[in-house]
């Protein structure tokens, strides 16, 4: 999506990393395209849930998995069914309108129409989502007020460390066209103050999209490639 945005913190996981974690050496510039494509992309999709905040008619969740890993999002109640190429991620709180029992599993539908997530692993049947008090849910919102360092080195952490998130960020049309056109990452960042500032501490990025952003493609193709 790329209304890009609502500005507001998303469910991040919480820790410090070094954001200079990751990438190989070669590939250090076009890593840090990867990782800003994927902040943005986090943000326009979690603006899309706050705009159903205002709702009364929804639950609150929150994913707990003890592994850490993302629930990826289905376009039917069913572990089987399409991904939507969207995840939810570790520690985020997020809003369900429709909750259908089916056996030991639990279907959620996403209040903001992305979709349905699920509460058990269909690999070993580990909890991987629980339901939480709105209370707790805006509580947490409002505490956790990260940086635009930490919100970029988390989700470059995460594009490292969870292959099957990253190739999913990176095949969505968002992510696509900024790879065509790494000028739209500027465009993108202009409508959203934190994302905005995310980019700016990438200086060698940012430097980049200035002098040569059609060479800057081609080393984020590459890093699509590795």
């Amino acid at each position: 999506p790329c209304d890009l945005l609502s500005g507001r913190r998303p469910g991040i996981v919480r820790g410090k990393m070094d954001s200079d974690s990751g990438w190989r050496k070669a590939l250090f510039l076009a890593g840090g395209t990867v990782a800003a494509a994927g902040l943005l992309w986090y943000l326009f999709h979690e603006g899309e849930e706050e705009a159903s905040a205002s709702s009364t008619d929804v639950l609150f969740y929150r994913v707990t998995d003890p592994k850490g890993a993302s629930i990826g999002i289905r376009e039917e109640p069913d572990v089987k069914s399409t991904r939507t190429g969207r995840q939810l991620l570790p520690h985020q709180v997020f809003q369900v309108s429709e909750v259908r029992e089916d056996g030991e599993q639990t279907y959620l539908r996403l209040a903001d129409g992305r979709g349905w997530a699920f509460t058990h692993s269909s690999k070993d049947g580990r909890l991987l989502c629980e339901k939480i008090s709105q209370e707790e849910a805006m509580q947490e919102l409002e505490q956790s007020q990260p940086t635009s360092r930490e919100m970029m080195a988390q989700m470059q952490y995460l594009m490292e460390t969870q292959p099957e998130l990253r190739e999913q960020i990176m095949a969505s049309p968002e992510v696509q066209q900024m790879m065509m056109n790494p000028e739209m990452l500027q465009f993108a960042a202009q409508q959203n103050p934190m994302a905005a500032e995310a980019l700016k501490e990438q200086q060698q990025l940012h430097q980049a999209l200035g002098a040569d952003p059609q060479a800057l493609a081609e080393a984020l193709r590459a890093a699509q490639a590795r």
